[in-house]
């Protein structure tokens, strides 16, 4: 019996090519996308998820914003004044050259860390060699296995090697390995390589008077704490009060956030992250879209068969009528489906495992590691569920009809069938608008940003890394070698300075005031740069008041603070804060001059209050170029002669340079990416949308034939033919675009709140995807029109 059916349906399937394509076509996609996104959202999901339950990060919430860095005295004062923390681990992020102390090689390292804490336990580090113990030691640092291999070739026997570390802020460091522990998952928010314990401040911050384990305006750590239970919230306003005050909290709106360390990885609108996460609320629509996709292919296909099956109605009464089973017919129709799906789960495998370095590239990261339990069931859990349904209804329905209700004409007829159609074509449209609305205004955010004025120019702009494995030499050529650049024919100004916008800032303190004021309780984050006397020139970032650059030589630091600083700081005009003095901690700065504000880091953010030190720190050197008729070509000549000036006076160090407008591009890859796939698989629902047209209209065809040949015998035209089957595509446009456009508006309108800076949204962006979708709509039923309408009216009326 088996064998039969399956004779008949390989028959039928080769009778019918374009539905047989169709049907493939729509699973084998669908499945795919499905497959690709929720084992994307999965690998998302998972991060850090083999760390402790009861590990949190500390973030700051203050007046709505959320920062992820924290004083370094925070740890500390959480596990002495909450009772239910029991331990804490904070750490630094330290930015330089790392390299063996035996071997002249060396290499940048970004996610090397000063800290302190139980590192081991609380980050799930598998220690290999040495012992933990050390960790409390002044010139201790803990290593992973690949770092050790990277420096010494090998992973064993290092434990008391001597490590160099050639760090920005603290210069050389000579380190002891304390001991190697085990590369981490890449599944990780906190991707630490290396660390460095925080007592070695004790040897290597001479100069550095703002990194002190007691200040609280060095406010680059990230704090975790280990919880018995939930704080309560009586003990958490007490902890504030006691350290910034009751006014100052209500007025700031000031609170602190516990973050479950396997949520950091998708919370958002965290500023100064460690690493760059994924919003939960976008995978949630990325499962959402893989599920609607899914459940498109699958309607498509109930459309395909049950249009189909007003061929085979007759088949299925007559089976009845000659005793057929209706067990028997739903087995055939089922068996018909599996197979179906059966090739649709071959192509699928097998496009998946042909397109990964493609489907890598769209998704942003590789997520194709080992299959594990979970992902296996989350799969199972959407996939058969929804292909069961696809390959029981039709097998269902088909079986129902009877030969007296195939004679009558019962069967085209259904009003029920009809309904489910049209509720099915406007559920794939709904999705498909609020897909193609997504991507439009994603795009449109995108651009805007990409556009916004930076508050300085970019453009024309070269940034040179200074040579990081001395910092003494440096300091000792660093003028020289700014005096040569300034030489070169294509450059008209130069400037250094300790960070670049697009790569941070310096450190950062909430302890600036403003001396004199009665407002001694502002703790407001202000951003701290070093720069130079040409550095508001080179970039071109407008001056408001004062002057950019110190003339006398006395011993006061001379600042220059921008617009957003300025107010915070209580002054009403940018001219009042020219000659004050601000204070931080037991250090007085004058401020010279305020300029406009500016995007340091990236469009994404607002603007931060900045205090720009007039104190030669030679990080980066920045030249402003000319470009002439030929800018590429331009580029490409200033860079080769930097490099050749560079190797004259640092002919050991290494060329790194990069150009600021490219850097803030690549700030926006995240949104980039985010456009890439939602453009993607809004294409995918806008195909299989389409596939559940041309189902329609097959459905429409074989239903209508007689309607329509009896029409043109009585005169009516082509063109009113059209309007007529037409006309309910179009009004089911128009349904699904009153439902659609509402619920995109909203969901965008809530992505955009991640953007101090956003776009307006305007009606024009709204109504395109109704036109594109209108369009495709049409062009779908169009091809089924002219087989109509080319058909003898005298065949339409006897087909029936």
């Amino acid at each position: 019996m088996l064998r039969n059916h399956l004779l008949i349906a390989i028959r039928l399937l080769k009778r019918s090519p374009l539905y047989f394509l169709i049907s493939v076509m729509g699973f084998s996609l669908s499945l795919l996308a499905c497959i690709l996104l929720l084992r994307f959202v999965s690998y998302e999901m998972n991060y850090d998820s083999d760390l402790p339950d009861n590990l949190y990060r500390i973030g700051i919430l203050e007046d709505e914003e959320a920062s992820a860095s924290t004083p370094v005295p925070t740890g500390p004062a959480l596990k002495n004044e909450l009772t239910a923390v029991t331990e804490y681990i904070r750490f630094a992020p330290l930015r330089g050259i790392i390299k063996a102390g035996t071997n002249e090689a060396g290499f940048e390292m970004e996610d090397i860390v000063m800290g302190d804490g139980d590192f081991f336990t609380s980050f799930n580090l598998q220690l290999l060699k040495g012992s933990r113990n050390e960790m409390v030691n002044p010139g201790r640092i803990y290593i992973s296995e690949s770092v050790a291999l990277r420096l010494f070739d090998q992973a064993d026997e290092l434990i008391g090697k001597e490590v160099l570390i050639y760090e920005n802020n603290f210069g050389e460091m000579k380190l002891t390995v304390a001991g190697i522990y085990k590369d981490r998952t890449e599944q990780t928010h906190v991707p630490i390589q290396a660390f460095v314990s925080l007592s070695t401040l004790e040897l290597y911050n001479q100069n550095s008077f703002w990194a002190k384990t007691d200040n609280w305006g060095w406010n680059s750590f990230y704090t975790y704490v280990r919880m018995e239970h939930q704080p309560e919230e009586e003990e958490l306003l007490q902890l504030l009060d006691k350290y910034v005050g009751a006014e100052y909290r209500e007025q700031q709106k000031l609170s602190v956030q516990f973050i479950p360390v396997g949520e950091v990885h998708t919370t958002i609108n965290q500023q100064n992250e460690y690493s760059e996460g994924t919003n939960a609320a976008i995978l949630h629509s990325l499962m959402a879209i893989s599920f609607f996709i899914l459940v498109i292919a699958a309607v498509n296909y109930i459309n395909m068969t049950s249009a189909k099956g007003l061929k085979r109605a007759k088949e299925v009464g007559l089976r009845k009528n000659m005793g057929g089973s209706r067990s028997g017919i739903i087995r055939q129709f089922s068996l018909e489906a599996m197979i179906i799906l059966a090739i649709s789960f071959l192509i699928t495998i097998t496009l998946y495992q042909l397109l990964k370095p493609v489907l890598e590239e769209i998704m942003g990261r590789s997520i194709y590691a080992e299959w594990n339990l979970k992902e296996t069931f989350l799969l199972l859990i959407v996939i058969i569920p929804v292909l069961f349904w696809s390959a029981w209804q039709p097998s269902w329905i088909l079986s129902r009809f009877s030969l007296r209700e195939v004679i009558q004409g019962k069967i085209q007829y259904s009003s029920g069938g009809r309904s489910f159609r049209k509720f099915s074509v406007i559920f794939q449209m709904v999705i498909s608008l609020i897909l193609l609305c997504g991507v439009i205004l994603i795009q449109r955010q995108v651009r805007y940003m990409q556009n916004l004025d930076l508050g300085m120019n970019i453009d024309h702009l070269l940034i040179i890394e200074r040579p990081k494995d001395s910092k003494d030499i440096t300091n000792q050529a660093s003028l020289s070698f700014e005096n040569a650049l300034r030489a070169m024919a294509p450059v008209s100004s130069v400037t250094v300075s300790g960070s670049v916008p697009g790569n941070g800032f310096n450190w950062s303190t909430n302890a600036l005031q403003v001396k004199g004021s009665q407002n001694d309780q502002r703790e407001t984050l202000y951003a701290v740069t070093y720069i130079d006397n040409y550095f508001v020139h080179t970039y071109d970032i407008n001056l408001l008041a004062g002057v950019g650059a110190y003339q006398d030589e006395d011993n006061t630091l001379k600042i220059l603070i921008n617009e957003a600083a300025s107010k915070s700081l209580g002054f009403t005009s940018p001219e009042e804060a020219v000659d004050r003095v601000l204070i931080n901690g037991d250090t007085e700065m004058k401020v010279i001059g305020v300029v406009g504000n500016y995007f340091h880091q990236t469009s994404r953010q607002s603007y931060s209050p900045t205090v720009m030190l007039l104190d030669r720190n030679p990080q980066f050197y920045t030249i402003r170029y000319h470009t002439g008729d030929t800018p590429l070509q331009s580029s490409s000549d200033i860079v080769a002669l930097s490099e050749s000036v560079f190797q004259t006076y640092f002919p050991e160090g290494t060329f790194d340079y990069s150009f600021p407008d490219e850097v803030f591009r690549d700030k926006l890859n995240a949104e980039r990416k985010l456009n890439i796939q939602m453009g993607l698989f809004s294409g995918l629902a806008i195909f299989l949308s389409c596939i559940g047209l041309v189902g329609l209209s097959i459905f429409t065809l074989e239903s209508r034939s007689k309607e329509m040949g009896i029409r043109k015998i009585l005169g009516a035209s082509s063109i009113s033919l059209f309007g007529k089957l037409s006309g309910g595509i179009s009004a089911m446009v128009l349904i699904s675009s009153i439902v659609a456009l509402p619920v995109a508006y909203v969901l965008v309108t809530n992505w955009l709140q991640n953007y101090p800076n956003r776009i307006i949204i305007t009606p024009w962006p709204m109504l395109l995807p109704v036109l594109i979708l209108l369009f495709f709509s049409l062009a779908s039923v169009s091809y089924q029109f002219f087989k109509l309408s080319t058909t003898n009216a005298i065949e339409s009326i006897r087909y029936e």
